[in-house]
């Protein structure tokens, strides 16, 4: 599991996610356009096995039954997972990140 940030644009549903401490990138993607209102959340990141069907689904499943809120979910050019969650729910998001990767995920 690794973490980064994603720039959350008001308007626009996509966001930008860069690497653990790396704000400035954030920022920098933000001052390129003309929005003037920015949100900047962590991000919680982690891979699923591609080999295993339903890693996508059951991970969420557990986020879910955890009353955690995904604002966003994508994949990088890395195949690793990215989820942005509600800020106060962020450090429980990744604590099940840090579990599943783990090996304590139900599909493994």
């Amino acid at each position: 599991m690794d973490e980064g940030v994603a720039v959350e644009r008001p308007v626009f549903p996509e966001c930008c996610a860069t690497r653990e401490g790396d704000d400035e990138t954030a920022t920098r993607a933000h001052d390129m356009t003309s929005l003037a209102r920015v949100t900047i959340h962590p991000v919680v990141m982690l891979t699923l096995d591609q080999d295993v069907p339903g890693q996508l689904g059951a991970f969420t499943r557990r986020l879910a039954d955890e009353a955690i809120n995904i604002l966003v979910q994508y994949s990088d050019h890395d195949h690793n997972l990215i989820v942005v969650t509600d800020l106060v729910r962020h450090d429980d998001a990744a604590r099940i990140a840090a579990d599943w990767t783990a090996g304590s995920s139900p599909t493994r």
